[in-house]
């Protein structure tokens, strides 16, 4: 998180958010534009590894908007009993699929990276608290690391 009230993100920083997303071993980084957890608005710059497992979560009077800035992924949808209901196709402006996205309710979804890489801004609400984020028992943990595996794997080849 930043402390400065104007916050620059640049080729260079995006250089090493890439390479702390490489040595993650969840495949994923992000960097805080915002100043604190109980701001009201919470954004962020996230970059995906190819294979790069989040477990399906909804969150609780919560919008997200995802803006792609490099790369392709699906956002994948899902109902109650875990079965996929949508996807949105996103990738950056020269891709020719949706580049922005907004979720405006509470709905199980998930991001499945199409690309080498992929880099988003993310734009929420706050005050961020963990309890507000919920998960299915139908989707395995991202640290049960066979069945996350599989279970990409299945929703990768949708």
């Amino acid at each position: 998180m930043h402390r400065d009230p104007i916050v620059e993100f640049s080729r260079d920083d995006l250089g090493w958010l890439k390479e702390a997303a490489r040595q993650d071993a969840l495949g994923r980084a992000r960097v805080c534009l915002h100043r604190d957890p109980d701001d009201r608005l919470h954004e962020m710059v996230i970059v995906f590894c190819a294979g790069s497992y989040t477990r399906p979560h909804r969150h609780l009077a919560k919008s997200e908007t995802f803006h792609v800035i490099e790369g392709e992924l699906d956002v994948m949808f899902f109902d109650d009993h875990g079965e996929p209901a949508q996807v949105v196709h996103m990738g950056a402006w020269n891709t020719g699929s949706a580049a922005v996205y907004r979720l405006a309710d509470s709905r199980w979804h998930t991001v499945i990276p199409r690309s080498e890489m992929v880099v988003l801004h993310e734009i929420t609400n706050g005050p961020f608290r963990r309890e507000d984020t919920l998960y299915p028992d139908w989707a395995p943990r991202e640290d049960d690391q066979p069945s996350a595996r599989e279970y990409y794997e299945r929703l990768r080849s949708m």
